[in-house]
């Protein structure tokens, strides 16, 4: 018995008669068979019915892409600091959801314009970004979206809601720099707010008293821990964060997100 799959199938007989009698052969077009069930898949859904909204986020990081998903979001697109999605990815994932309007949370200012020309390529359905530029943005955003309103509504009411959220990112510097006047020096953890680097210091418990006054402003904390956060730390962190704001609400999660030892959502 031989398997095989071939775009000249008469070759493969001709070549198998020189070798002896054939008893049985069964030829099958593995392509009309794809098709076939593309065009099955594609009936399916259009048979569902169409909904009012929908919602794509770019985040990675399985921890914030379980965050918006448990949040209603329909698709995830893989994309985040210094891993740009492309249009493509953004409009193949906006047009896979059946829905008449569709926000898109980039979660990041350089995937903005990208999203941008992605909702302009979509021609039925009424598609919008919001300038989300931080995973906690778009969170926010979601938060405080509502089914029963209109899609102006929650545009207004979404950008208005990125106002509230004050982000700090925890990374370390990949080699010596200047940036903003810091004298960055290679190993040290950098402290971005809204995305700059405003700090710099040795061990990123310390980056935590930078940003005190932003910390006991806060009602709500989330801190996301990523891939390189190591438990000694966060637990130092978390406990800085509680001296800080002893009145606030603190949520702690695995966010498993790349560049970012922790990102921390101070609303």
């Amino acid at each position: 018995k031989v398997h095989v799959h071939t775009n000249a199938p008469g070759e493969v007989l001709s070549r198998a008669l020189e070798c002896g009698m054939l008893l049985t052969t069964k030829i099958e077009n593995m392509k009309k068979q794809h098709t076939s069930l593309v065009s099955e898949a594609e009936a399916k859904k259009a048979a569902e019915p169409r909904v009012k909204y929908g919602f794509v986020a770019v985040a990675s990081g399985h921890g914030i892409c379980d965050t918006f998903v448990n949040l209603g979001v329909n698709e995830i697109v893989s994309g985040g600091q210094t891993m740009n999605p492309s249009i493509e990815s953004l409009v193949n994932s906006i047009e896979k959801i059946n829905a008449d309007n569709i926000f898109v949370f980039p979660n990041n200012s350089n995937v903005k314009l990208a999203a941008e020309m992605a909702a302009k390529s979509v021609e039925d359905k009424n598609v919008i970004v919001i300038p989300t530029k931080s995973f906690p943005q778009g969170v926010t955003c979601m938060l405080n979206f509502s089914e029963d309103a209109e899609p102006e509504e929650n545009r207004e009411v979404m950008c208005a809601a990125i106002d509230t959220v004050t982000t700090i990112s925890v990374t370390y510097a990949v080699h010596d720099s200047d940036i903003n006047d810091l004298g960055i020096k290679k190993g040290q953890m950098l402290g971005l707010l809204n995305g700059e680097v405003v700090c710099a210091k040795d061990t990123s418990v310390a980056l935590i008293d930078y940003f005190e006054p932003q910390i006991s402003d806060a009602s709500y904390i989330t801190v996301y821990t990523g891939k390189d956060a190591d438990s000694r730390s966060a637990a130092k962190i978390l406990e800085k964060i509680k001296e800080y704001a002893p009145m606030a609400e603190l949520v702690e999660i695995d966010g498993n997100q790349d560049v970012y030892s922790y990102i921390i959502a101070c609303e």
